[in-house]
């Protein structure tokens, strides 16, 4: 493997191993918070964990690769027995959307207009939830569960529109907030040793298992 390609790997694991951690320690921390403040502070940071790995990998796959990390790191929650799987499935299937509907807006972000990022992060925000909304619906219709935040048109409004207004701007707020910090600016192109990027996927799959 050449030395360009095991960067690339790198990078992919030790970006998908901190959502990996994020998830498993600020999300379980937010779970403390009401549910649409909690929901939009974890998106807000998800996001800007892609949008740096975008920056450090230069791709679109390399984004998608990085959610694959996060994922499988999520789905290691699978193989505890006395966790439901559907605690474990549904925030799979939100970190899907999430990585799907980022890097469908990875263009806007590529502008170098703020109102072209501002409008990427109110698209991602809105959109992955209605996405949800949609799995959500087919899950009722296979196995008659409705989550109770989706239970009416109101609440699905609230869930969708409302809730991803506030994380967009909480987003727009974080972004504008960190991004002229000496390090943030820096980090666009990382150099992390294989050994680093090892240790937190190791880390990541260990706080998940137990937290």
């Amino acid at each position: 493997m050449n030395k360009n390609k095991l960067d690339f790997l790198v990078k992919v694991f030790f970006f998908g191993s901190i959502w990996g951690i994020a998830e498993a320690t600020l999300g379980y921390a937010l779970h403390l918070l009401p549910g649409f403040l909690a929901g939009s502070i974890m998106f807000s940071i998800v996001m800007l964990i892609l949008m740096k790995a975008y920056k450090n990998l230069g791709s679109k796959t390399g984004v998608f690769l990085v959610a694959v990390v996060a994922i499988t790191i999520k789905a290691s929650n699978l193989l505890l027995p006395f966790l439901p799987a559907m605690k474990t499935i549904n925030p799979m299937m939100a970190m899907i959307f999430e990585s799907l509907l980022v890097i469908a807006v990875i263009p806007l972000f590529d502008k170098k207009s703020n109102f072209s990022k501002v409008t990427a992060f109110f698209v991602a925000s809105i959109a992955w939830r209605l996405v949800f909304v949609g799995y959500q619906g087919v899950n009722y219709l296979l196995t008659d569960y409705l989550a109770s935040y989706l239970s009416s048109f109101e609440l699905i409004v609230e869930f969708v529109l409302l809730n991803g207004i506030v994380s967009a701007i909480i987003l727009t707020t974080m972004y504008f907030g960190i991004k002229n910090i000496e390090f943030i600016k820096k980090s666009d192109n990382l150099k992390i040793h294989p050994l680093l990027s090892f240790i937190t996927l190791v880390l990541a799959f260990v706080l998940t298992l137990l937290l």
